[in-house]
């Protein structure tokens, strides 16, 4: 996420898919994938990654939504709204006003 963070998303990109050869069944690590192809505008590649890690871990709020953002930047509008609906309901203690 450093990486990512650093704008360095190409390089973050390359050190996730060498950790994920590791554990290839951790939604974290494809959770950052998926935030690093986000931010370096590859959003098909995230929304890959994205949901490899919410068919991993259902209630994984935060991979939810980040499916629900890159929905929403390839105009697919409708299903990002569930999405982020569906996120809201997987960790309500997060979503407080």
């Amino acid at each position: 996420m450093l990486l990512t963070d650093t704008r360095a998303p190409e390089a973050a990109v390359i050190r996730l898919n060498e950790a994920l050869r590791e554990f290839p069944q951790s939604p974290k690590l494809l959770f950052a994938l998926g935030v690093a192809h986000f931010k370096n505008k590859k959003h098909d590649q995230a929304a890959v990654a994205f949901e490899q890690a919410v068919k991993l871990d259902p209630k994984f709020a935060s991979a939810i939504a980040y499916l629900g953002l890159t929905y929403d930047e390839t105009g697919r509008s409708a299903e990002a709204l569930a999405l982020y609906n569906r996120a809201l309901a997987a960790a309500p203690h997060r979503c407080r006003l």
